[in-house]
């Protein structure tokens, strides 16, 4: 798993893979001062006439259907996917406010039905809430799902053949046939605003790097365990919720870009464990 972690963050840094993210304007600068931070390229444009344009050069491109929620957005969100698939671009989506509002989770399934989607990321209510389960979460925040999270992201990754994404005090990750999670968040994480959004952005920098559709499935777990590790150091080095972002980028910089240049291999990731949860009941 170290080999492989080091493969992805070396290529990320290497390559600069240029990420289109048309998301939430509330977490915008984040979610771009994060893709610096592990050394890709960042770029938000989601107006209708631009976004497509950009998208068809991007190594990946990101859909986050948080505010703004508009007509505008909607036209530049399709155009964009369709710019994307023709480049054979993966595409990841970030759901969020689906389990809160019924347009939302419309809009969502329509996009996951119409069009070959990478991955799917979002909270517990929101994997939930594709799988047609509740939650009692309020508004944009995870909650605790009715049914077992392991059930709702194969139900997901099955209906819509795709890599699935739930974050969450475990994060679990998990295409058709498996599911895997890891431990390494902290709840203090979910007291900044956008740290779910960035995950779903480190997913995409990986995915952007996978050899294959095939390995988007490592790629997602590597990305999540990689920045939910991140996360829990920065948690450690930090007074409260105020901070936390200057050590989160500080962590995501100095395992993945510092560590790149000083061609080196970054014994501290060498204990960081993945397990895998679950096979599909199909198999």
């Amino acid at each position: 798993m170290h080999e492989q972690m080091t493969f992805y963050l070396n290529q990320i840094v290497e390559q600069n893979p240029l990420i289109n993210c048309l998301t939430n304007k509330v977490t915008t600068n984040f979610q771009a001062n994060a893709l610096l931070a592990i050394g890709a390229s960042p770029i938000m444009t989601d107006e209708p006439d631009a976004s497509p344009l950009v998208s068809a050069q991007s190594q990946a491109i990101v859909i986050n259907i948080g505010s703004p929620f508009n007509q505008d957005k909607m036209e530049a969100i399709e155009l964009s996917i369709k710019a994307a698939i023709d480049k054979q671009i993966p595409v990841i989506i970030d759901p969020v406010g689906v389990a809160a509002l019924s347009n939302r989770l419309a809009y969502i399934e329509h996009l996951l039905s119409e069009y070959e989607i990478a991955a799917v990321c979002g909270n517990y209510s929101e994997i939930a809430a594709l799988a047609g389960a509740k939650s009692n979460g309020k508004g944009v925040d995870g909650g605790h799902p009715e049914g077992e999270m392991t059930d709702h992201l194969l139900k997901v990754a099955n209906l819509y053949q795709t890599v699935v994404v739930a974050t969450g005090k475990t994060d679990y990750i998990a295409n058709q046939t498996a599911v895997y999670a890891h431990q390494y968040g902290d709840a203090l994480l979910g007291y900044v605003t956008g740290t779910g959004c960035v995950a779903t952005t480190i997913v995409a920098a990986f995915i952007s790097q996978a050899p294959t559709p095939a390995d988007y499935l490592t790629a997602a777990t590597l990305a999540t365990g990689f920045y939910a590790w991140c996360g829990g150091r920065a948690v450690q080095l930090t007074t409260g919720p105020g901070d936390l972002p200057i050590h989160l980028l500080n962590q995501l910089y100095e395992h993945s870009v510092k560590a790149n240049n000083k061609k080196t291999s970054d014994k501290e990731l060498t204990n960081l464990t993945i397990t895998q949860e679950r096979m599909s009941s199909n198999d």
